[in-house]
């Protein structure tokens, strides 16, 4: 008897144990939700009620998110890593249109118009996504100012396009090199003794998928930009030593 009941508290403990983990697990999604712009202005009753269904996906690096063409059925909200959207040519060269960092949404057009993904969606690095349901995601519609939040962060994002599309179109590689590290400054810039780190590893290859241009191209540009002392390259890692110049650079000559 005595052996029946100790068996019975190490199986209660385990239950216990397992429901704190998923109601501390729930607390940590839902002050994620909070923190997100979409998301602040609902109660925390209504909040949890809504997203009571959401369920959390892990990417590992290399993984593919949504495949192209793809008809979704859920949408996925960035918790931490990135995912990349690309479009890939018959030959195999590849461009990374967007990418999407913590608190970014990916699948909310396409839930929206039915379409099929034009992007392949992939994770490059060890990435945490919630998935948002198309029938969580038909609900929220109906709240006035989620809806409202979510058509301003759509146009955003076709301004985003639009800028990817002028820059890649019309500017030297210099220029797109140039506002790319001071965007990358600008989301991922950490202050270090003699300039800015780009505090995430990056390399060439990812660097010139993301303005169209061939690695040895960027190779030669960052390592002119090095040997001014502009910039330090250390493998992957990129420091900004002078950020005035890369402004300069920036701007095109008209």
């Amino acid at each position: 008897m005595n052996h029946q009941l100790k068996l019975a508290e190490v199986v209660f403990s385990k239950i216990d144990a397992g429901l704190m983990l998923q109601n501390q697990a729930r607390a940590e999604q839902l002050a994620f939700l909070r923190s997100l712009p979409l998301f602040n202005h609902f109660d925390e009753a209504l909040l949890e009620r809504e997203t009571a269904s959401l369920r959390e996906s892990v990417f590992s690096a290399g993984q593919t998110v949504y495949p192209q063409g793809e008809h979704l059925e859920t949408a996925v909200i960035v918790i931490t890593g990135s995912i990349a959207l690309s479009l890939s040519s018959e030959d195999g060269k590849e461009v990374i249109v967007r990418e999407l960092l913590p608190g970014d949404i990916f699948g909310e057009i396409e839930l929206i118009t039915g379409a099929i993904t034009r992007c392949e969606a992939s994770a490059p690095t060890a990435t945490r996504v919630l998935r948002l349901t198309r029938r969580v995601f038909e609900r929220l519609l109906d709240d006035h100012m989620f809806t409202r939040k979510l058509l301003l962060r759509v146009c955003s994002q076709v301004r985003e396009i639009l800028d990817f599309t002028e820059t890649t179109s019309l500017y030297t590689l210099e220029t797109r090199l140039a506002r790319l590290l001071i965007k990358l400054c600008d989301q991922e810039g950490r202050n270090v003794d003699d300039g800015i780190l780009i505090d995430r590893p990056i390399s060439q290859s990812v660097i010139g998928q993301m303005i169209n241009a061939s690695r040895p191209k960027i190779n030669l540009q960052m390592r002119r930009w090095h040997l001014a002392e502009f910039i330090r390259v250390q493998g992957s890692r990129i420091t900004i030593l002078d950020p005035d110049a890369l402004n300069d650079l920036s701007r095109p000559m008209r």
